[in-house]
């Protein structure tokens, strides 16, 4: 009984795929550090009298809940981050060759 050959995808596409993946972990990567970076900020920042917090510099008041926003965003951009380089790592590393029944 013959089995079907899998059938692999042109070498123009297993490139793109390669491409994209790191493009988007870098820009992915990109996106954690600037959410940790506003988390760090917006943490810092004093409380006004109705607690909430405002920055002395330009006078503008954050909701009390730009802190988790930010914690969030900060947290989803680097889980996505860690879920491309795993996929970047299983696209580039060697896949060992099988033997021929």
């Amino acid at each position: 009984m013959n089995r079907p050959q899998p059938v692999r995808p042109p070498q123009f596409i297993t490139l793109l795929g390669k491409v994209m993946n790191v493009l988007l972990a870098l820009v992915c990567a990109t996106a954690t550090i600037w959410a940790g970076r506003l988390f760090m900020v917006r943490q810092g920042l004093p409380y006004d009298a109705a607690g909430q917090y405002v920055n002395p510099q330009t006078g503008i008041i954050y909701d009390d809940n730009i802190v988790r926003v930010a914690l969030g965003l900060t947290l989803l951009f680097g889980a996505l981050t860690l879920l491309l380089l795993l996929t970047a790592y299983k696209l580039y590393r060697a896949s060992p060759r099988r033997k021929a029944r």
